[in-house]
C-alpha cells in the first residue's frame, strides 16, 4: 500500500533523516549527507512531484533539522530505499558516493514528526518504529 503525503499535515515540524553508510567516518557521514540534502532538493524541485515539492519548500523554509543515523551495511540501506519506494509517497533520495565505486553512502527522507507509516496505527509514528528497528540497537 502507498501512502500519500496528503495524509499528515503539513504544518507539523519536519526533519530530514539520513540513513548513512556504516563504513563511512563520522566527518565523511555529514558530508554524505549534505550530498544527499541536495539530491532531494533537486530531484522534489521539478513539476513532476508537486505534493513532495510543497512538503520540502517548508522544511527548507522553516524547520532546517537533520538527523543522521547509521543507516547499515549497503544491504540495510538497500533495504530502506526498497521500503521507502513501495510504501511511503514521502520525499526522498540517494546519494552515490563516486570515490567509493558509485555506492550508495546515504538515504534521505523528509518526515513529519506525526507520519504514520501504517494507516490507523495509532501511537506507531516513523521516529518510533525507526527507534525500536534493528537500525537503532
Amino acid at each position: 500500500m502507498t501512502l500519500s503525503t496528503s495524509q499528515f499535515m503539513v504544518n507539523n515540524m519536519s526533519r530530514l533523516v539520513f540513513f548513512n553508510h556504516a563504513i563511512m567516518p563520522s566527518i565523511n557521514q555529514g558530508i554524505q549527507s549534505g550530498h544527499a540534502a541536495v539530491e532531494l532538493l533537486l530531484k522534489y524541485n521539478q513539476t513532476d512531484y508537486p505534493e513532495q515539492n510543497k512538503l520540502v519548500q517548508e522544511w527548507a523554509w522553516q524547520h532546517k533539522t537533520f538527523v543522521l543515523l547509521n543507516g547499515g551495511m549497503t544491504s540495510d540501506l538497500h533495504h530502506i530505499k526498497r521500503l521507502l519506494k513501495e510504501s511511503t509517497n514521502l520525499p526522498w533520495a540517494e546519494f552515490r558516493e563516486p570515490d567509493y565505486g558509485n555506492m550508495v553512502t546515504s538515504l534521505a527522507v523528509l518526515v513529519p514528526d506525526d507520519y504514520h507509516v501504517i494507516p490507523g496505527c495509532k501511537g506507531y509514528t516513523f521516529f518510533e518504529i525507526l527507534r525500536n528497528s534493528k537500525l537503532a540497537k
